[in-house]
């Protein structure tokens, strides 16, 4: 914790409550790049720090806007379509990193939905939807942003 003043409220807070808070999140990305997956415990407040940055989700300091979102979602398409090529040669496919691309896509898709981004959600979904067919994820989650009361999606039992 000396080298890293700002992880004692992070560590206090997973100690008292299981998870971050806003605060203790906000704090540690505001002193250092800040990147993570998505925790399913994770509430609208910390998501709302979230964006896709490349194959992982950063957390900012500030909550992002659906600007700043857009723009992250739309600096994603290339490296997601490079793996996606090098996962994809000819018909060979190797499923593990299929697995793994595909994990990665889904925890973005679930932290733009529970910070209420819809639109950001829904351009996720279309990317996995255009790499695999028949995604019981897709669907699910396309049903749940149908039936979605405002900007509250329901995201509970999405991720493992």
């Amino acid at each position: 914790m000396g080298a890293e003043p700002a992880l004692s409220l992070l560590l206090r807070d997973v100690a008292m409550d299981g998870t971050p808070g806003e605060l203790a999140i906000s704090r540690l990305a505001d002193s250092r790049p800040l990147y993570g997956e998505m925790d399913p415990s994770w509430n609208a407040k910390i998501a709302a720090h979230l964006a896709p940055d490349g194959l992982w989700l950063r957390v900012h300091a500030q909550p992002q806007g659906l600007s700043d979102r857009k723009l992250a979602i739309a600096a994603t398409i290339k490296p997601f379509e490079q793996l996606a090529a090098a996962v994809r040669v000819g018909d060979e496919i190797d499923r593990a990193s299929e697995a793994m691309l595909l994990a990665v896509v889904r925890q973005q898709t679930v932290a733009m939905a529970l910070a209420g981004d819809k639109k950001a959600t829904r351009e996720l979904l279309l990317r996995i939807s255009g790499f695999t067919e028949n995604d019981l994820f897709v669907r699910d989650m396309t049903q749940r942003l149908d039936h979605a009361q405002g900007s509250a999606i329901d995201v509970h039992g999405l991720l493992p």
